[in-house]
């Protein structure tokens, strides 16, 4: 996957951790991609979860994958959880799935 859109470019990026990565000249932003080389076994986990003023148990199911996230050319080993969910219906009934992947990269990594 790569990210073909920054969030907000326009905003104060002193206060992001990427926001040094951003240039003056928006157009060139930097290249941000996430390759996952391979999905493990499905997983679950407990976690508790405020819902509307409520502790709530629930089981979040993920596949942990081994992944590479590049920013701005450097590259980090990840290991992201991934959580698959059913998205909107397309063309001749197809149902797309979305994956959102999961993980914290720290600053010192990227260097």
């Amino acid at each position: 996957m790569a990210a073909t859109k920054w969030c907000q470019p326009s905003g104060d990026q002193s206060r992001r951790i990427l926001g040094p990565l951003i240039p003056a000249a928006k157009e060139a932003l930097p290249k941000i991609a996430l390759r996952v080389a391979a999905l493990g076994p499905l997983q679950s986990k407990e976690m508790t979860v405020e819902n509307k003023g409520k502790t709530e148990v629930r089981e979040l199911s993920y596949f942990e994958a081994d992944a590479e996230f590049e920013v701005a050319g450097k590259l980090v080993k990840v290991r992201p959880q991934c959580v698959v969910r059913p998205g909107n219906v397309v063309e001749s009934g197809i149902r797309k799935l979305q994956m959102y992947a999961y993980f914290t990269v720290k600053g010192k990594d990227l260097g």
